[in-house]
C-alpha cells in the first residue's frame, strides 16, 4: 500500500485530489455553461490548416489540426476576425451568431507548410513559432503521435528526430539524451509533464518510462529541445528538454476505449470518458493497463552476446511478466481569460528490468502517484505538483540484493509575462521552488542506500526578456538563478539572436551556459558493497595498551559512500541554426559546439586508482582522539602489519570516529568537445502525404579520461532516418526507416561495442466507421536481433493489433 510507512506522504496527492473535488462542487452552478462559436480555415482544397492565428474581440487562438478555433459568443453584431500566419494575414468580418451548428469557414491560399505554421512553447516557457524560437526544437505533428499511440512507449516517438539519442535496454527501459555522452542512468534531458516533472527523487532527471504508459494519442503536444536549457529550466536540462502536453479535459469530450493485442503476449487496455459540468467545467477519467514479456534473459550460466564483455549475474530473472499501468482524474474550467487544472493520478509497473552502471535490476513494484494544480491567464502561470514514488524489492541481479525507497518530488512555480515597447518587447519572469525527499529503509527498518532520511531542495528564480529591434531581427536574453543543498548558487545565461533576412527564411545564433546537479545518492549514499568484517583480534592483540577495548573493529562495514565535495557537471553551447520553406518543403539546418566538464563518475575504488583519493571526507584512518600517543600509534603500526595494503588504504572513519572500510565514491573529472551538425527536410506532397528525411554527424574530443573510468560519448557519430507518412480516403498510416552507425559503450559495469543497425517500423489504420478505428503498429519490423545499449536486453519485433472505439 502507498504511503504506508510515513503518514505525511499520504497528503500531497490526496489534498490535491479532494481539492479538486471541491472545487468542482463549488463552482458547479455558479455561472451557466458559456455559449461559443467556431471557424475553421482551410487551405483551397478544403483541408483544415493548423497553426493559424486568430484574433477576435481583443482575444486569441491558434487553429488545431483540423483547422479550427472557438470562442466565447459575444453580443449580437458585426466583427472584424484577423487570421495570421508567418509573413502572411488576412482580416474577414464575421456576423454573430452564426445559424445553428454552422461553422464559419475561411479558405486562404498561403504557400506555408505546416512547421512555419507551428507554435512551440518549451524553448521560451512562452507560445512562439517554432522557426522563431531562439533553440533547436522539434515538435511532432498530431498525425506522427497518433500513428504509433498503441504501444505506450514514449521515448520511441523521438527516435527518429535528428540529434537525439534514443537507445532502448527492455520493452520500457530508454535512455533519451541530446548531443552525446549519453549514459546507463541517463538525466541529462528534462522530461515535464504538463510542468510537473516526472524524474526519480533520487536520481533527478531519471525517468521511469513504464509508469508514463498512457496513450500517446492523449498529448496535445511533443516538444524537444536540443541544446542546453538551464537559462530557464535549471540543472535538468543539461542537454535538452522533453516537454510532453496533455490534451484538456474541454478537448476530449465523450469516450474512448482501445484493446491491443499481439507479439510478446502483449494484451493492452485503455479506456477514457469525459465531459461538461455546470460553470465551465470539464472533466476526463482516465486508464490503462499492459501485460506482456519482457526482453529479460538470464546471465547467469551464459550470456546473449559478447561473452567475453558481457558480465555474469549472481542470480536469475524472477519475474517474467512486463506490467504497467495508469489511471487519472482531472478537472478543467476554461474561462475566457483563464484555466484552471487540477488533476491526479497513478501510474506503476512490475517487473520491468533497468540497466545501470552496476548491473541490471529488476522491480517487483514501483508506483508512482501524482497531482497537479495549474491556473494560468493571459499575463500569469502558477503550478504546482506532486510527483511520489513508492519502489518496493528491486532486486540487483549481479548481487542479489535488494533494495528499496520511498519518497517525492514537489514542486511551485509562478511565471509573469508583461509586453513592453508598444509591444516590441515582452518580458517574462518567475520563481521556482523544489523538494525531494527519500526514505530507504525496507520492510525491517533498515536503511539501504542511505543512513536515513535523504533531502534536497532548490529556490530559483529566471527571466527572459524578447525584443524586436527591427522586425526581421531579434534578440532574446534569458537567464536563471538556482541555489540548492546540492550545490551552490548558480548563474545561467542564454543570449539569442534570430533574423529573417527574407520570407520563409530564419537563422538563428545562440549561446548557453548550463550545469548539470549531483544526485542525492552521489551526494549521500551509504550502502554496504558486502558483509561487515571482523578486525576485532588486532586491537585486541595489544594486549594493556588499549586494555582490551576493540574500538569497533568488531564490525567494520564495507560501504560504497557519497561524495558531497561533488562540483557541478558544466557545459557551454554555441548554436548556429538555418530554417526555410521552399513551395512545400520545409528545410532546418543546425550546427553546434558544446564544450563540457567536471564529469562524474561512476563508484570507483575510493583509493589505488590514477584519480587518487577520491573523497575527500574519508581519508586515512585516525585513532580515537582519548588514545594516548603511544596507543594511538601502536594500533596503527598493527592495522598496517595485519591488513593487506589495498585493505588498510580503505579503512577510514565515519563522522562520529567509528572505523569503516570506504571502498567506493565518486569523484569529478574530465573534460569533452562535441560538435555537430544536424539536418532535417519535410515535403507535403498535397494536404495528406509528407516526406522526412533526417540525418546528424557528430564528433568528440576527450580529455583527461582515467582508465579506470573510460569517458565515452556513447553515442554514434551518424544516424539517420526517414519517413513516410500520409492518408486516403479512411485509410492513413505511416512507415518509418532508421540507421544508427555502431559505437563503443561505457557505463559502469558495462564496457563494450554497439554494433550499427538499421530498422522499420509500419503503422497502418482503416476507419471501419464512424466509431470504430482498425489499425496495427509494428516495430522493428524486420525482427533485427540488436542491442542499443551494451548490456541492454537483445530487442526483437513486436507488432500488436488495436480496435479503437469512440464516441459522444
Amino acid at each position: 500500500m502507498m504511503f504506508s510507512r510515513f503518514p505525511i506522504r499520504r497528503q500531497p496527492a490526496g489534498t490535491v485530489l479532494c481539492a479538486a473535488l471541491a472545487l468542482v462542487f463549488a463552482f458547479a452552478g455558479a455561472a451557466p455553461a458559456e455559449q461559443r462559436w467556431s471557424g475553421k480555415v482551410t487551405d483551397p482544397s478544403g483541408e483544415g490548416l493548423a497553426g493559424v492565428e486568430a484574433g477576435f474581440d481583443g482575444r486569441r487562438q491558434v487553429s488545431d489540426e483540423h483547422g479550427r478555433f472557438t470562442f466565447t459568443l459575444p453580443a449580437a453584431g458585426t466583427y472584424a476576425l484577423e487570421l495570421s500566419a508567418g509573413p502572411y494575414s488576412t482580416t474577414r468580418q464575421i456576423a454573430l451568431p452564426l445559424p445553428t451548428g454552422e461553422d464559419f469557414a475561411i479558405t486562404v491560399d498561403w504557400p506555408l507548410v505546416i512547421q512555419e505554421r507551428q507554435e512551440v512553447y518549451a524553448v521560451s516557457k512562452r507560445v512562439e513559432r517554432l522557426v522563431e524560437a531562439p533553440a533547436a526544437v522539434t515538435s511532432l505533428l498530431p498525425s506522427e503521435l497518433a500513428s504509433q499511440s498503441s504501444a505506450g512507449q514514449v521515448p520511441r516517438l523521438l527516435e527518429f528526430t535528428p540529434g537525439a539519442q534514443v537507445a532502448q535496454s527492455d520493452l520500457q527501459d530508454f535512455n533519451l539524451n541530446t548531443r552525446g555522452f549519453n549514459s546507463a542512468i541517463n538525466r541529462r534531458v528534462l522530461t515535464l509533464v504538463d510542468g510537473r516533472q516526472t524524474s526519480v527523487p533520487e536520481f533527478l532527471g531519471v525517468n521511469e518510462w513504464g509508469a508514463l504508459s498512457l496513450p500517446l494519442d492523449e498529448f496535445a503536444s511533443v516538444e524537444l529541445v536540443r541544446g542546453p536549457g538551464s537559462a530557464l529550466y535549471g540543472a535538468g536540462a543539461f542537454s535538452g528538454v522533453l516537454s510532453l502536453t496533455t490534451k484538456g479535459s474541454q478537448d476530449t469530450p465523450g469516450y474512448r476505449a482501445r484493446l491491443s493485442g499481439g507479439e510478446l503476449s502483449t494484451v493492452r487496455a485503455e479506456a477514457r470518458v469525459g465531459g461538461a459540468l455546470p460553470g465551465s467545467w470539464h472533466w476526463r477519467l482516465g486508464a490503462s493497463h499492459q501485460e506482456s514479456d519482457h526482453l529479460t534473459v538470464s546471465r547467469v550460466d551464459s550470456v546473449e552476446y559478447e561473452p567475453d564483455l558481457l558480465p555474469r549475474e549472481l542470480i536469475a530473472p524472477p519475474f517474467d511478466k512486463l506490467r504497467t499501468s495508469f489511471a487519472s482524474l482531472r478537472f478543467d474550467r476554461a474561462a475566457e481569460a483563464s484555466t484552471l487544472t487540477l488533476e491526479a493520478g497513478t501510474g506503476s509497473f512490475r517487473g520491468g528490468t533497468t540497466i545501470a552502471p552496476l548491473g541490471r535490476t529488476q522491480a517487483d513494484k514501483v508506483e508512482r502517484p501524482w497531482a497537479r494544480i495549474n491556473f494560468n491567464t493571459r499575463s500569469w502561470n502558477l503550478l504546482g505538483f506532486y510527483s511520489g514514488r513508492d519502489g518496493d524489492n528491486q532486486i540487483g541481479l549481479s548481487s542479489g540484493a535488494a533494495l528499496y525507497s520511498e519518497g517525492y518530488n514537489l514542486g511551485a512555480e509562478v511565471q509573469g509575462n508583461r509586453e513592453l515597447w508598444d509591444g516590441r518587447g515582452l518580458l517574462a519572469a518567475g520563481l521556482a521552488h523544489g523538494r525531494q525527499r527519500v526514505d530507504s529503509r525496507d520492510p525491517r527498518g533498515i536503511h539501504g542506500i542511505f543512513a536515513g532520511i535523504a533531502e534536497a531542495h532548490q529556490t530559483s528564480a529566471f527571466a527572459q526578456l524578447r525584443f524586436d529591434a527591427t522586425g526581421e531581427l531579434t534578440l532574446v536574453g534569458s537567464a536563471r538563478y538556482d541555489d540548492s543543498t546540492l550545490h551552490s548558487g548558480r548563474f545561467s545565461p542564454r543570449l539569442a539572436l534570430t533574423w529573417a533576412p527574407a520570407p520563409r527564411h530564419h537563422l538563428r545564433l545562440s549561446y548557453n551556459d548550463a550545469f548539470q546537479s549531483p544526485t542525492l545518492v552521489e551526494f549521500e549514499v551509504r550502502t554496504a558493497v558486502g558483509p561487515p568484517v571482523d578486525l576485532s583480534g588486532i586491537p585486541l592483540s595489544l594486549g594493556d595498551l588499549l586494555g582490551g577495548d576493540t574500538l569497533g573493529f568488531e564490525s567494520v562495514p564495507q560501504l560504497a559512500l557519497g561524495n558531497p565535495g561533488l562540483a557541478v557537471e558544466e557545459i557551454r553551447a554555441w548554436e548556429l541554426g538555418y530554417s526555410a520553406g521552399f513551395g512545400s518543403t520545409f528545410l532546418a539546418v543546425n550546427l553546434y559546439r558544446n564544450e563540457l566538464e567536471n564529469f562524474t563518475t561512476s563508484l570507483l575504488p575510493q583509493v589505488g586508482t590514477s584519480l587518487g583519493r577520491l573523497n575527500p571526507l574519508y581519508g586515512p584512518y585516525t585513532p580515537p582522539a582519548g588514545l594516548s600517543g603511544d596507543a594511538a600509534s601502536g594500533l596503527l603500526q598493527a592495522l598496517q602489519l595485519a591488513l593487506p595494503p589495498q585493505v588498510f588504504a580503505f579503512l577510514s572513519n565515519d563522522s562520529g570516529g567509528a572505523p569503516i572500510l570506504a571502498i567506493l565514491s565518486v569523484t569529478n573529472f574530465g573534460e569533452a568537445t562535441a560538435e555537430g551538425i544536424e539536418v532535417e527536410v519535410s515535403h507535403f506532397v498535397g494536404s495528406r502525404w509528407q516526406l522526412k528525411l533526417s540525418a546528424a554527424s557528430a564528433s568528440y574530443t576527450v580529455r583527461d579520461s582515467p582508465p579506470e573510468n573510460l569517458l565515452l560519448p556513447n553515442a554514434p557519430e551518424l544516424q539517420a532516418a526517414a519517413s513516410v507518412i500520409g492518408s486516403h480516403e479512411d485509410w492513413d498510416g505511416a512507415l518509418h526507416l532508421r540507421w544508427v552507425d555502431g559505437f563503443d559503450w561505457s557505463s559502469g559495469f558495462f564496457q563494450g561495442p554497439v554494433p550499427s543497425y538499421a530498422l522499420a517500423d509500419l503503422h497502418l489504420a482503416y476507419q471501419l466507421n464512424d466509431s470504430l478505428r482498425l489499425g496495427i503498429d509494428v516495430s522493428n519490423l524486420t525482427d533485427h536481433r540488436h542491442y542499443q545499449v551494451f548490456g541492454g536486453n537483445l530487442l526483437r519485433r513486436r507488432a500488436l493489433l488495436h480496435l479503437t472505439l469512440t464516441g459522444r
